[in-house]
């Protein structure tokens, strides 16, 4: 069983240096909520810039009401553009432009979502498979069959 902090760590620092992002952030569902439980240290510049970060806890309806965030949580992957998200505006006027994200469920059946953001404007299909393989190891997966 990982723990919540294991898996945290195991994200972000394999996928962050490969991919040259700017920032992440790795949140977990508890309930109706996604609670951000780690994030890269462009959170500080986020904290100045805008008096806050920009996702610490935030309602899961507000997330998943964009499809692309929604399978993320069920164990996809998304990189482009920022989903039309109540953060959207939030993180355009950081700077940001898109997100390379990835997500799914650990052995417990804890959502998770590993993001990171973009603030160059290129092309970030090309890192979708990467950060898709980061999440699922940092999730556990592929195991052998239990049993």
């Amino acid at each position: 069983m990982p723990a919540p902090r294991s898996v945290c760590s195991r994200s972000p620092a394999r996928a962050r240096p490969a991919t040259g992002l700017a920032g992440w952030w790795v949140g977990r569902v508890d309930r109706d909520v996604v609670r951000v439980v780690s994030e890269g240290p462009d959170a500080a510049r986020y904290q100045h810039s805008a008096g806050l970060a920009p996702l610490s806890s935030q309602p899961l309806a507000s997330l998943t009401v964009a499809p692309e965030v929604a399978a993320v949580l069920e164990g996809g992957s998304y990189a482009g553009p920022l989903p039309q998200t109540a953060w959207r505006a939030t993180y355009e006027s950081l700077g940001v432009r898109g997100v390379a994200c990835a997500g799914g469920y650990d052995e417990d059946a804890r959502q998770w979502i590993l993001s990171l953001s973009d603030d160059t404007g290129r092309d970030l299909r090309p890192l979708r498979l990467l950060v898709s393989a980061v999440a699922q190891a940092a999730l556990g997966m592929a195991r052998p069959r239990r049993g």
